[in-house]
C-alpha cells in the first residue's frame, strides 16, 4: 500500500516546476514512502516477494518521473564528466538487473547498504538541483554529481558482483562482504 503511494504521489510530481515548494513537499512524502514501505513489511511481517518487486519498480517509475521533470534542468547544470558518470552508472545498474533476471528469473534489485547510500545521495541530488535553479550557482551540482556518481558507481558494481558471485538470490544481502555468510546463513534455515 505505502509502495502504491510512492507510484501516486510520483505522478502528481508531473504537475509542479521541480523548484516550486509543492514539488518538493511532495518529493519528500515519495522519498519517505520509499523509506517506510519497507519497515512497514518488516514491523508488520508482511514481506513478499511481489512487495520486493512492486517496491524495485516504484523506484524505477519514480526515478522516470523525476528525471523527466528535472532533463531540461540538467542539461542546462550538468556537464559532460556528469553525464558520462550519470550514463555509465545506469548502464551498470541496467547490467545488474539483466544479470538478475537471467540468473535468478526475478527482476528486483539487493538491498545492500550501498544501494540505500545510492538512493539517498540521488534523493539529495534533486533537492540540490531544485535550489541550485533557484540560487544560479552550477558549481553546487557539478560537486556533487562526482560524489554522489561515485556513491552510485559502488553500488551499480556492488550489485552487478552479487548476482554474478551468488549461488542464490538473496534480496537481503547488504554487502558484497557479506555474501558468504548470507548464503551460509540460507542454508542453515
Amino acid at each position: 500500500m505505502v509502495t502504491c503511494l510512492r507510484i501516486v504521489g510520483a505522478i502528481f510530481l508531473l504537475i509542479f516546476p521541480i523548484d516550486s515548494i509543492p514539488f518538493l513537499i511532495l518529493y519528500g512524502f515519495c522519498g519517505l514512502t520509499d523509506i517506510l514501505d519497507g519497515f512497514l513489511a518488516r514491523l508488520l511481517h508482511t514481506q513478499s516477494e511481489l512487495g520486493s518487486v512492486l517496491d524495485s519498480l516504484s523506484d524505477i517509475f519514480f526515478y522516470v518521473i523525476v528525471a523527466t521533470k528535472i532533463f531540461p534542468d540538467a542539461l542546462t547544470w550538468l556537464t559532460t564528466g556528469n553525464w558520462i558518470l550519470i550514463i555509465s552508472v545506469a548502464a551498470i545498474h541496467l547490467m545488474a538487473y539483466i544479470t538478475c533476471g537471467i540468473k535468478f528469473k526475478k527482476f528486483s534489485s539487493v538491498h545492500t547498504y550501498a544501494n540505500k547510500a545510492m538512493s539517498f545521495a540521488i534523493f539529495v541530488f534533486v533537492i540540490i538541483l531544485s535550489m541550485t535553479v533557484l540560487l544560479e550557482n552550477q558549481l553546487i551540482v557539478e560537486l556533487y554529481v562526482y560524489i554522489a556518481g561515485s556513491v552510485a558507481a559502488y553500488s551499480a558494481v556492488e550489485m552487478l558482483l552479487i548476482h554474478i558471485i551468488s549461488h542464490r538470490y538473496d534480496e537481503r544481502n547488504k554487502s558484497i562482504f557479506l555474501i558468504k555468510r548470507n548464503e551460509k546463513d540460507n542454508l542453515d534455515d
